[in-house]
């Protein structure tokens, strides 16, 4: 079965390109390859690897665009316009969402929230690391609980 996997993925590689493609577009396309046609794949298991194949083509193409978006970007508070600005007309964007910058921006977002994300947890990792950090911050927060509470009691 493996062998026969394999072969129906070398026909989707050949043939298909896009990660916009659909099911209902593409097999009438894949209908005429005799690998495709002579296949003892059920139809169910022919669209599961044109499903995983797709997938695949897409999360290559997002991950080129979130590479984009690190190497323009050199801090967690660059603006989206800013980035915009350096990959509008690079090709892994074209390929990805056109020229639909909404889109583009919907990734740049949540691409943005996972890198905040994972600097914070990086961050929270070196303050539970470092007895000098956690010393300076416990004194910090110490010191800003104090000017709080001053704050109130002239009030």
């Amino acid at each position: 079965m493996l062998t026969l996997t394999g072969y129906l993925v070398s026909v989707l590689l050949k043939t298909l390109r896009s990660s916009q493609a659909r099911w209902e577009t593409v097999v009438s396309m894949l209908q005429s390859d005799p690998r495709f046609a002579s296949s003892p794949l059920t139809p169910l298991d022919q669209r599961r690897l044109f499903d995983q194949h797709q997938a695949s083509i897409y999360a290559r193409r997002v991950a080129s665009v979130e590479a984009l978006f690190l190497s323009s970007s050199p801090s967690l508070d660059t603006p989206f316009a800013t980035v915009l600005a350096s990959i509008a007309d690079a090709g892994p964007v074209t390929r990805l969402v056109g020229d639909d910058t909404k889109r583009l921006e919907g990734l740049w977002t949540s691409w943005n929230m996972k890198r905040e994300t994972g600097a914070r947890r990086e961050f929270d990792e070196l303050l539970r690391e470092s007895p000098v950090i956690q010393h300076w911050g416990q004194q910090h927060r110490e010191q800003h609980l104090q000017q709080h509470r001053h704050c109130h009691l002239e009030l």
